[in-house]
């Protein structure tokens, strides 16, 4: 039996800029992670859909995710 890595839980437009498309996802679902801080606890994260979690921090994308938290990067333009 193959295990899944993750499952999207939630995927629609974020609540915080409404025009975003993000996902829920949750990860270390029935297998608990290697990481004993965590051990057997479920991960959730809010990605943005169809883009790399960095790229999105990059060209500020993760304003969908991230709203105007005072630890997201601040983009000036370039």
């Amino acid at each position: 039996m193959r295990l899944t890595k993750g499952y999207v839980i939630w995927q629609g437009l974020s609540m915080l800029d409404h025009k975003t498309e993000v996902a829920m996802v949750a990860t270390c679902v029935g297998t608990p992670s290697t990481n004993p801080k965590t051990g057997d606890a479920i991960q959730v994260f809010f990605l943005v859909v169809d883009e790399n979690p960095w790229e999105s921090v990059i060209t500020g994308m993760d304003e969908g995710v991230c709203g105007d938290c005072i630890h997201r990067k601040v983009h000036k333009g370039t």
